[in-house]
């Protein structure tokens, strides 16, 4: 016998179907970080060391870390700047000194970092603040500040000269807070023990005082 095609009437939905909408695409998400930024007048020392070794000196301004990454909505985004003043709204402004070097051994470099020989206790308080409302995610920006914030309180560390070096800092529990400004990366340890000597004879103590934290967002 004979076979027609036939075109099958349009699907009608059942007891078991529904006419649902297409699922909105996902909103973007903004990568954020929250950090320390030095006043531009401490910026010339840094950047003459950075603008040779950092890979990232082009994208970043010199910063202490505290929190990275955040991924935020729109209005996430939109929100937190007021959410980070209204935190840290008790936290006083405090002092920061950088006269010294640490360095990280990774595997397959080193990065070498100015340390906070005045402040460190003051900053891992602040990051600690900060990181309890929006911990990172563990997945060239513009910058914003936030001022006004201040700390009461212990730290749960002490910090002693030359507690982070190594890989990670030892003598540091895996995974702790450890401020630092980045200064750049080597290949060669020999090479950048070298060099972090020859910066140390050079070095002018940075001093400056934290009253804000800033936002870069990629």
């Amino acid at each position: 016998s004979d076979v027609a095609d036939i075109e099958a009437p349009p699907s009608q939905p059942g007891r078991w179907e529904k006419n649902e909408p297409p699922p909105k695409p996902a909103e973007p998400l903004h990568k954020v970080g929250i950090c320390v930024v030095p006043p531009t007048s401490a910026w010339p020392a840094i950047q003459a060391v950075r603008r040779e070794h950092d890979r990232h000196f082009e994208r970043w301004p010199p910063h202490i870390n505290l929190v990275y990454p955040l991924l935020l909505t729109d209005q996430g985004l939109r929100e937190l700047p007021g959410n980070l003043k209204e935190l840290l709204r008790e936290v006083p402004p405090f002092e920061v000194e950088m006269s010294s070097f640490r360095f990280f051994r990774h595997p397959l470099s080193c990065m070498l970092w100015a340390h906070p020989q005045k402040g460190a206790y003051e900053l891992c308080r602040l990051q600690a603040i900060i990181a309890a409302a929006y911990p990172p995610e563990n997945t060239s920006g513009a910058l914003g500040a936030v001022a006004g914030f201040g700390v009461e309180g212990e730290y749960g560390a002490e910090w002693e000269d030359g507690s982070y070096e190594g890989a990670g800092g030892s003598g540091t529990p895996a995974g702790q807070y450890i401020p630092h400004l980045c200064l750049g990366q080597w290949k060669d340890e020999r090479e950048m023990r070298k060099r972090k000597e020859e910066f140390a004879d050079s070095w002018a103590p940075l001093e400056w005082q934290v009253a804000a934290v800033h936002l870069v967002s990629s």
